[in-house]
């Protein structure tokens, strides 16, 4: 004889910690809300000097990747991990268009093991298209300069990929 299945439902402690409970919503602190976007303004104004250095050792790890076949497994997971971080920031600071060509990147180089000249290009293109975007402070979808830049890599993307082993 089997038992009834029973419906458990976990306690939400998110609700709790705003102050709320079953049929009571929570509150956010305004104090702590406002402290946090100051924080993230603060953090956001930095950003394109910090990502800067990322993309100059994008730079290098492509160009490393490009040159010295023995490190060049090495040098597409130093790219993909790199590209990991700023598809995670670039977005929350203004930068939707690079997390977007980041995102790209990153897809395209995880688990990528011995690339051929094509794909080297292709990721060089993303690297190139993420500096233009920094470099021209692009912000949000980056308007008509945005749209030109995405047809630009969307082609190099198909040009590219037509020529995967």
């Amino acid at each position: 004889m089997s038992e009834k299945p029973q419906l458990i439902r976990p306690r939400n402690t998110m609700l709790e910690r705003l102050g709320g409970r079953p049929g009571v919503p929570g509150k956010v602190d305004e104090a702590l809300l406002k402290k946090a976007e100051d924080r993230i303004a603060e953090v956001g104004a930095s950003y394109p000097d910090r990502v800067k250095a990322d993309l100059d050792k994008l730079v290098g790890l492509a160009n490393q990747a490009a040159t010295d076949p023995d490190r060049r497994d090495q040098a597409i997971t130093g790219i993909n991990l790199i590209v990991h971080e700023i598809r995670g920031e670039g977005a929350t600071f203004g930068y939707p268009l690079l997390t977007k060509f980041a995102s790209s990147l990153f897809k395209f180089t995880d688990g990528l093991t011995s690339p051929n000249a094509h794909q080297l290009a292709l990721i060089k293109a993303h690297v190139d298209v993420m500096t233009l975007v920094v470099k021209n402070g692009i912000k949000g979808d980056g308007g008509p300069l945005g749209a030109q830049i995405d047809q630009s890599l969307a082609m190099a993307i198909e040009k590219y990929a037509a020529h995967k082993p």
